[in-house]
């Protein structure tokens, strides 16, 4: 756990909610181009494209930590979706984390978002192991997510 908790520091993530706001912009950029719209045939709601799942994940982490929370209708506003993507993707970064023993690269982080955990863990956490249309969004993320 030393080694973890040491590489968790370095990168500036110790606890959840730390991840980059750079990450929760680039999200939004790359999945809807910063709209609210409908996603994934209609299953996907609001700027960072959240489906419910994902949604009650993150308001139950949000009311364990006595954040405030939302119903699934507010995913189409984009103040309430920024503050939901922040938990979302830090919770994803630490779940990484947690299973590869490293902090994760921005463009992991996006596909275990866009691809679903589990589908990401059945290519082995590899980046390139995504099938070119999830591949290229996860690098134009990295990309932004990275760049000052």
């Amino acid at each position: 756990m030393g080694k973890l908790y040491t590489i968790l520091s370095v990168a500036g993530a110790t606890a959840l909610g730390d991840v980059p706001d750079r990450w929760v912009e680039a999200l939004a950029l790359v999945e809807t181009g910063n709209r609210s719209v409908a996603g994934d045939g209609t299953r996907a709601r609001g700027p960072h494209q959240f489906h419910s799942s994902a949604w009650r994940d993150v308001t139950a982490e949000r009311r364990r930590r006595g954040q405030p929370t939302h119903p699934y209708s507010h995913a189409w506003d984009p103040s309430v979706s920024r503050l939901y993507a922040s938990t979302w993707l830090s919770m994803i970064a630490n779940r990484l984390a947690k299973d590869t023993g490293r902090w994760p690269r921005p463009a992991e982080v996006f596909l275990a978002h866009n691809m679903g955990y589990e589908a990401f863990r059945r290519i082995g956490f590899q980046v390139c192991g995504a099938p070119f249309p999830r591949h290229d969004a996860a690098i134009r993320f990295e990309t932004m997510a990275t760049s000052k």
